[in-house]
């Protein structure tokens, strides 16, 4: 194929028109990589030591999360080579709703779980009432003894077999520490987990 041909089939996925899958087993055959093999400095954020090729590996599409990435690693290289196009918000849509049914201190990137969640919420419903019911559903299943954790970082809830752990406490072992030890226990063993952030 020539480059206007890959770049087109870029734009057309950026612009809703090809399905994430495809561009992604395209990507993973090496349909790519004479394009998209280049640096982009930190124009495109985390990844920005990559080239957008090592980006979109890294980024994968397992999860709405992932997807979203993906779309944004490859709308970037779009838009910071000048060309054209109208973007889709679908990916981005996905992803923000996603978000927006969980509470603040909990992040769940696993499409399996959120879709139990969501397919549970009554009919009916219209979307404000939906997303409430949802989140507050997904607090049932998250527990904790006394407070929420309150994360440095982005929220890292740690879910084992599909059950989710209750979080204990969080804790530092100095003032001056910069790590904070977050404490969550198995409901059924008891068995502790610790997650460990830094400031």
């Amino acid at each position: 194929m020539t480059k206007e041909e890959l770049i087109k089939e870029l734009i057309d996925f950026v612009e809703g028109k090809i399905e994430v899958n495809i561009i992604y087993e395209d990507l993973l055959k090496g349909k790519f990589d004479s394009l998209l093999d280049v640096y982009l400095g930190d124009k495109i954020g985390m990844y920005g030591k990559s080239s957008v090729l090592e980006c979109l590996k890294t980024c994968g599409i397992k999860n709405s999360h992932a997807r979203y990435g993906f779309w944004h690693a490859v709308e970037a290289y779009l838009y910071f080579n000048g060309y054209t196009y109208s973007p889709s918000k679908k990916l981005y849509n996905e992803w923000s709703y996603k978000v927006d049914i969980q509470p603040s201190y909990i992040y769940i990137e696993d499409d399996v779980i959120l879709n139990k969640y969501i397919n549970e919420a009554p009919k009916g419903l219209n979307k404000t009432e939906t997303k409430k019911w949802i989140k507050n559903r997904i607090k049932q299943d998250f527990k904790y003894d006394k407070t929420p954790p309150r994360w440095v970082q982005n929220p890292e809830w740690p879910i084992v077999n599909g059950v989710p752990l209750i979080f204990k406490n969080q804790t530092k072992m100095t003032l001056d520490d910069e790590r904070v030890y977050y404490t969550f226990y198995h409901p059924q063993t008891l068995e502790e987990i610790v997650i460990v952030q830094f400031y």
